[in-house]
């Protein structure tokens, strides 16, 4: 049996390119031998430790680990590196687990509003919601994304990624009433999770929802219509409606896809 191999034959042997057989010298985990000629010669114990390189990078060791490993090589160090390795694992499995739902999560509420009619009016009870804002004067769609990842930026220790958040903004009723259309004076997250680190509550009762698709011009004309629309309900409000972007540029360059959800928290149902 041949004791020796060039590179060329190992690459061919055990399909791993001639590139990853010189990495692996480089990093110390192999030391072929030089013949006469300058060329490099592998030993079936190279060949031995190639097969234990290519099994550890499959359980996604480090070249690192595996020359750590390699330099102590024996069964009591062998368990304790798959024990590190395993608790890595672990944390990996629990991040790709986050992730999932969150892409989960996403995909439900995308699919659930593309195919929700705009012309739905929805009267629901709401516990407590907990919110985030962050004021300033914006009067276009670039203003307002920069700001809303300002407000990301200063909380994103206590957030979730901008994705999976209610996120909304309040306009400016002062500019709204000189005439100034599309402006906004503050940008907002909610939530349902109760938290000691928040800038607002929007309090619990009965809200009315009602929807538009496509440009944020059509924002003042609904925020004006779900009053008219509570009134139609048989409810009174001494709340401003606030919106919030459920298909925003997040997910669509298209405008037409957009569908932004304006709410209003009403008073107790008129009575006659």
């Amino acid at each position: 049996m041949k004791q020796l191999y060039t590179i060329k034959e190992i690459s061919q042997l055990y399909g791993i390119g001639v590139d990853s057989i010189r990495y692996y010298e480089t990093k110390g985990l192999i030391s072929p031998q030089r013949g006469d000629n300058n060329y490099r010669y592998y030993s079936l114990n190279d060949i031995f430790i190639l097969n234990i390189i290519r099994d550890l990078l499959a359980l996604d060791f480090s070249t690192e680990q595996i020359k750590d490993y390699l330099d102590a090589f024996s069964l009591s160090h062998t368990i304790t590196l798959y024990e590190t390795e395993k608790e890595r694992v672990q944390t990996e499995i629990s991040k790709l687990n986050e992730i999932y739902e969150s892409l989960n999560y996403r995909s439900d509420m995308l699919r659930f509003y593309r195919h929700l009619d705009a012309t739905t009016i929805t009267i629901k009870e709401y516990p407590i919601r907990y919110g985030y804002e962050l004021e300033s004067q914006m009067r276009s769609d670039e203003e307002t994304d920069f700001v809303i990842k300002q407000l990301h930026r200063k909380h994103q220790e206590e957030l979730d990624e901008l994705g999976d958040l209610d996120i909304g903004a309040i306009p400016s009723y002062d500019d709204i009433n000189q005439g100034i259309l599309n402006t906004m004076q503050s940008v907002f997250f909610i939530g349902d999770e109760e938290t000691d680190d928040y800038d607002f509550i929007l309090p619990a009762g009965t809200y009315i929802s009602i929807f538009y698709q496509g440009s944020y011009k059509k924002s003042v004309a609904n925020l004006k219509k779900i009053i008219n629309v509570a009134h139609e309900h048989g409810y009174t409000s001494d709340n401003r409606p606030f919106e919030i972007y459920r298909i925003d540029n997040r997910y669509t360059q298209n405008e037409s896809e957009f569908l932004t959800e304006v709410q209003l928290k009403l008073n107790d149902k008129k009575t006659a």
